[in-house]
């Protein structure tokens, strides 16, 4: 993580500013010792923000069969897309955020929003979607889990 790289214990930060959000030596300081993997996509689109972790977060914790019931409550419009304005809604709801949802939107930070539908949030995402989103993030977390007690060399 960049706190250990800067020679910082665990209970120290580095403060950032906006510039650095994207840069190069950010993402390759915060990339994951896996190949591709989801965490290491979100990464490269932004920071993971309070609510990208709620909703990664239950998502991992979902049972697969409960996918489904987790997607139709984000399709608000119950038309089988969920689209940015939905999701962001929602997740702000599920968090309890204080901020206004419109806020959310127009905020450049979050990678998990960027990484969903694209930089402009003109992007869909569906129950299969939901589905690979799920699998690919517990892979990611059992390949680090793994790794942490039998690290590969």
């Amino acid at each position: 993580s960049i706190s250990q790289s800067f020679g910082k214990g665990r209970s120290s930060y580095m403060t950032i500013s906006v510039d650095d959000l994207g840069a190069e030596w950010m993402t390759s300081q915060n990339e994951l010792p896996t190949e591709g993997g989801l965490l290491n996509k979100i990464n490269k689109k932004g920071l993971l923000t309070y609510t990208d972790y709620h909703f990664l977060f239950l998502l991992m914790s979902t049972p697969r069969r409960y996918v489904d019931m987790m997607f139709h409550a984000f399709d608000v419009s119950a038309d089988g897309i969920v689209g940015a304005k939905e999701f962001i809604y929602i997740v702000a709801k599920i968090a309890n955020v204080k901020t206004d949802p419109e806020e959310l939107m127009k905020s450049e930070n979050s990678g998990l929003i960027k990484y969903l539908f694209g930089d402009d949030l003109n992007g869909e995402v569906t129950r299969a979607d939901f589905d690979k989103l799920q699998a690919e993030l517990i892979g990611d977390v059992l390949i680090l889990e793994y790794t942490r007690y039998c690290p590969m060399e």
